[in-house]
């Protein structure tokens, strides 16, 4: 091969070389750009328990305490329709970590979880790992979940 070599031209040396270092990079691009589809994925939240089709569906999700525990709007997040008594919102291409999930049915769609007078929420609500808290939200660290496959799936059940 060697010798095959020393007899080509110049110039059928450097397109071979040319071609040689397309390949090189090519196949670093295929590679990368692989391992960057493998630290995201898709997550699909199927969220059961409404009473009724009216409005639609809140969901938030957190990556930390404060947003956790904030009635802000999500920077994750968002509405989905009421079919036949159950809701599916997808995220997509989100990165894997750690999150928690809270999502309430928005009956009259003001986007706010309404309170009766004593501040008790009126509408249903639920969390990640169907946790509920004894006096307004569960603990954050009980509705933490990791998400760490290309599609996974977390059901919440209204309450």
């Amino acid at each position: 091969m060697f010798a095959f070599f020393s007899i080509m031209s110049l110039e059928y040396k450097n397109i071979l070389l040319l071609l040689s270092v397309l390949l090189i990079f090519t196949c670093n691009w295929f590679l990368f750009a692989h391992e960057q589809e493998i630290d995201s994925g898709r997550l699909i939240v199927k969220i059961t328990g409404f009473q009724n089709n009216t409005g639609f569906a809140l969901t938030a999700l957190s990556r930390n305490e404060e947003e956790f525990e904030s009635e802000d709007e999500p920077e994750l997040g968002g509405a989905s329709k009421i079919v036949n008594l159950e809701s599916e919102f997808i995220f997509e291409n989100l990165l894997f970590g750690i999150y928690t999930l809270k999502v309430f049915h928005d009956e009259d769609m003001n986007y706010k979880l309404n309170k009766n007078f004593l501040g008790m929420p009126s509408e249903d609500y639920g969390f990640s790992n169907n946790v509920r808290g004894t006096f307004g939200i569960p603990d954050f660290e009980s509705a933490l979940f990791k998400f760490d496959s290309t599609n996974q799936t977390i059901n919440i059940i209204l309450d």
